[in-house]
């Protein structure tokens, strides 16, 4: 997979653009583990969230709520280029830019989906989410100027650096936004892997987290929207 790691929190504007606020919900499904270093993994659904032994998942090791805002957390915001719609039949436009920086933080952020409890699990060791850049296919849908739906797919990574001494370990994965659901999966192996314990032969690490964006119409209720304010604008002009 070729690689162009941007910057978390970057957003591309244009002077004729509009943003859709990425608010949303994850499913219980949602898990994070890491196999050797750190043994143990999390899980949305379970209570708490974790951490648990990865090889036996009836052991608890410690309780964490690594997930604390599942029901209602911020993933950031897309902006697309709204200088051509008509707000008449079916209309695509390019996605400008996008800002995870929501997603998921290392600090005190009170509305991402974790918190510093991520860095409590990797040995308070430098970490972070990076995306990659986006392309042509990446586009926002209108039916009668109602968003039905994004498509929306960039590279992921997340990046910890367990040595403590600059030596960063990236797992890759892909983010996408299909319709009005998000989903980030990342499952890599990383060879040859240095942590302050000394070099470790591999590590693999998984992320699985979906679920629905609020603030994009599900389809049937897009199409339903769409369809009323067709009517309304036709009573207006009637």
């Amino acid at each position: 997979m070729t690689r162009t790691l941007l910057t978390i929190g970057l957003l591309v504007g244009t002077a004729s653009g509009q943003t859709i606020d990425l608010a949303a919900t994850a499913a219980t499904d949602g898990r994070i583990a890491e196999y050797q270093i750190t043994g143990s993994f999390a899980e949305i659904g379970l209570d708490p969230d974790g951490l648990y032994d990865v090889n036996d998942p009836g052991t608890q090791f410690q309780a964490i709520d690594l997930f604390p805002n599942e029901a209602a957390f911020g993933l950031g915001a897309l902006s697309y280029d709204n200088s051509a719609l008509a707000g008449v039949g079916t209309e695509t436009v390019p996605v400008t830019g996008i800002d995870l920086s929501s997603l998921w933080s290392s600090g005190s952020a009170t509305t991402d989906i974790s918190d510093a409890a991520l860095g409590l699990w990797f040995f308070d060791a430098p970490r972070s989410f990076q995306f990659g850049a986006l392309d042509a296919a990446d586009t926002v849908t209108f039916v009668n100027g109602v968003i039905q739906s994004v498509n929306l797919t960039i590279d992921a990574s997340f990046v910890v650096d367990y040595s403590f001494a600059g030596a960063a370990t990236a797992y890759d994965g892909v983010f996408s936004i299909t319709g009005d659901t998000f989903a980030l999966a990342i499952d890599e192996i990383e060879f040859d892997v240095q942590t302050f314990l000394g070099p470790v032969p591999a590590s693999r690490f998984e992320l699985d987290i979906s679920g629905r964006i609020a603030s994009i119409p599900a389809p049937g209720t897009a199409a339903g929207l769409a369809l009323a304010g067709l009517l309304a604008t036709r009573r207006r002009r009637g």
